[in-house]
């Protein structure tokens, strides 16, 4: 490199003897604007690709989060549900509702990664989830003890539809906070 300077500044008179043609100067600007608007494009989409990985960090975070502390409370479901048996109607409704809560739960879980409101929506809604787990566990101990008692079978239904319906009215409000 420094021989290409030490030449240059030797023979700047050969260098410097001619002006540029007219247009050249035109020609030299349009090639700066094309080259700042590209240079502001990448920089954008850069940042939007830094945007969407953080995105989906925290996106794969509350998943796992959510798997880890949802997987604790249907282990205990399901150990107080495998010594009682229920009737098929029974175990339909409360299947279908497990379903539906689980569904609910994995979207506010995907809506809470847009905020810190969300977010603490997310956290009452598993605190509920737990409250209603215990209700479950209790009155399938109740059933267990009392298998002929309609009540408890309506309460366990009513408690699996409970738990829908905050679900639901949460993802109603995440969403309305959204907009």
């Amino acid at each position: 490199m420094k021989e290409l300077e030490k030449f240059i500044r030797e023979n700047a008179a050969v260098f410097n003897d001619e002006e540029p043609p007219g247009d050249h100067f035109e020609r030299f600007q349009r090639r700066l604007e094309k080259r700042d608007s590209r240079g502001f494009s990448f920089l954008t989409s850069q940042m939007f690709i830094r945007i969407a990985a953080t995105i989906l960090i925290f996106l794969t975070m509350s998943i796992f989060i959510f798997d880890y502390s949802f997987h604790g409370v249907k282990n205990i479901f399901g150990r107080e549900s495998a010594t009682v048996v229920f009737p098929q109607d029974v175990r339909d409704a409360i299947q279908y509702y497990s379903m539906q809560v689980s569904g609910g739960i994995t979207k506010i879980h995907q809506l809470a990664a847009s905020g810190e409101e969300a977010n603490r929506l997310s956290a009452l809604v598993m605190n509920e989830m737990k409250i209603l787990d215990k209700n479950t566990a209790e009155l399938t101990r109740s059933y267990h003890l009392n298998p002929n008692d309609e009540r408890i079978t309506t309460a366990l239904i009513r408690n699996q539809q409970m738990k829908e319906t905050i679900v639901e009215s949460m993802i109603k409000k995440i969403e309305k906070q959204g907009k």
